[in-house]
Order: C-alpha cells, then sequence, then structure tokens
C-alpha cells in the first residue's frame, strides 16, 4: 500500500444473538387465564447481555473506503452506520463505549384458585449505556453516509451525499429501568408499561449535496432534506420517565376490590 493510496473496509457488528450464551440474562412469562364463556392471554420477557466494549479508531489517506456499523440488542438501544467514498482525501476519528449490566429482577405474581384472574409486578433494573462520537472530513469525487441512532422509541436518521463533507456528532443513549404490571380476566387485559431512559444527540455538519435528517419520537417529529450546500446544526435531549406511585394505588384499589389468591 503507498503512501498516496488508502483503501479501508470495515465491518464492525455487535448483537445481543452473537455473544457468548454465558453473558446472556433475563426473563420470558406466557400466561392465559379462561372460563366456560371465553379466555385471554399476555406475554412479556426482556433478555440482555452482561457486556463492557470500548474502541477508538482513527483513519487518514487517499482513496476509497468502505465502513459499515451495526450495534443492537441491547435494551432496545442501536446504532447503525453506513458510510462509502470514492477516490478522495478522508480523515475520521471515533470512539465508541458500551456499557450494559444487571442490577435486578424482581416479579411478583398472584393467581386465583380457578385461574380465572392473573396479576403480575416486575420490577427490572438492566442499567445500558452507549457513547458515540464521531468526527469525519472528506473531499474527492463523493461520499454517501446513512446513520442511525436509536433508543427505544426515540428514533434518529441522517443522511448525506457530498463532494465536500464535514460532520461531528455525539450520541449518548441511556436506558434505567422499567416497571410493568398486566392484570388479565377471561374478559380483558389491562397492563402499564413505564420506562426510564434518555436520547441525547448532537450534530454538526456541512455537506455541498445533499443532507437529510430525521427525528421520530412520541414527544416529537421532525423530518429536513436539503439540496446543495448547507450547513446542519442539532442539539436534541429527551427524557422518558414513568412515576410508579400512580400505578401502585391502581394495582393496591384492584386487590381491595377484588381479591387475588396467592
Amino acid at each position: 500500500m503507498s503512501s498516496k493510496k488508502l483503501f479501508m473496509y470495515l465491518i464492525f457488528i455487535l448483537m445481543a444473538s452473537s455473544l457468548s450464551i454465558d453473558g446472556k440474562i433475563g426473563y420470558d412469562i406466557s400466561v392465559r387465564v379462561n372460563n366456560s364463556t371465553g379466555y385471554t392471554q399476555w406475554g412479556h420477557g426482556h433478555q440482555s447481555n452482561v457486556i463492557r466494549f470500548n474502541l477508538d479508531a482513527q483513519c487518514k489517506g487517499d482513496g476509497n473506503s468502505s465502513k459499515y456499523i451495526n450495534i443492537q440488542g441491547f435494551e432496545g438501544i442501536s446504532l447503525k452506520e453506513t458510510t462509502h467514498t470514492k477516490e478522495g482525501r478522508l480523515r475520521e476519528d471515533k470512539s465508541l463505549s458500551l456499557t450494559s449490566t444487571l442490577n435486578w429482577i424482581d416479579i411478583e405474581e398472584h393467581v386465583t384458585e380457578k385461574s380465572e384472574r392473573y396479576h403480575v409486578r416486575i420490577n427490572e433494573s438492566f442499567p445500558t449505556l452507549i457513547i458515540d462520537k464521531n468526527n469525519i472530513k472528506y473531499k474527492g469525487e463523493g461520499i454517501y453516509s446513512h446513520n442511525s441512532y436509536i433508543n427505544n422509541n426515540d428514533k434518529i436518521f441522517t443522511q448525506y451525499i457530498a463532494n465536500d463533507f464535514t460532520k461531528s456528532t455525539a450520541f449518548v443513549g441511556l436506558y434505567k429501568d422499567a416497571y410493568i404490571t398486566a392484570d388479565l380476566t377471561p374478559a380483558r387485559v389491562h397492563q402499564f408499561l413505564g420506562e426510564n431512559y434518555t436520547t441525547s444527540f448532537g450534530l454538526n455538519s456541512e455537506s455541498n449535496v445533499y443532507s437529510g435528517f430525521k427525528l421520530e419520537s412520541p414527544q416529537e417529529f421532525m423530518e429536513q432534506s436539503y439540496t446543495g450546500s448547507f450547513r446542519l446544526i442539532k442539539k436534541i435531549m429527551i427524557n422518558k420517565k414513568y412515576y410508579k406511585s400512580d400505578e401502585d394505588e391502581i394495582y393496591n384499589n384492584s386487590l381491595s376490590c377484588c381479591p387475588l389468591s396467592g
């Protein structure tokens, strides 16, 4: 490889299904209640992996390059990057860290004697954190870049086509814990899912052909696309919070009205 030519081909895939089974943790619940007139069924499961991973990478040179990164299966947080360049000069600095662990899983189940009513409370803590920082600068015959950053119901997408291109991004996806309840009778299912997670994203880019940005979340939706030379700056912070006290009150009232036998 000469000093004037660089061909880089990077594939990085990190998925829960590809890890050792020794690191997999979680639970799975499947329930059906019935009587002479009908039935209902409900299920919930959660699996994750205990992992600690860090990556620091730098790339600089002339030529063409390809990069593919895919991280998924960690508490609903995922990261995907696809970048291809034609002949040109590229410089990139990247740091990526992933930490996932288990604090606790607490499952409390109640069922009537004839199995005509079932209630469950699940209190779980699988804290997971992904931090991704990336700085890239390119000038040449063409670059195509498409990235996605997902934290459960928060989804961010970027897309670029350029000959002269710079971009700096910082993504932090944090998942803390969850509280789940379900109450089943043959006639109905009442369920509650409360989760605590935070999404933070920063973007500063300049592209001379095409720039695209999209945000999807329960709180906000935004989609933008620009043709020509354009500078795009974004700062996003989204917090998803639940308050367990309200659901506890509903649960206690339902038990006092229609008690369950253990």
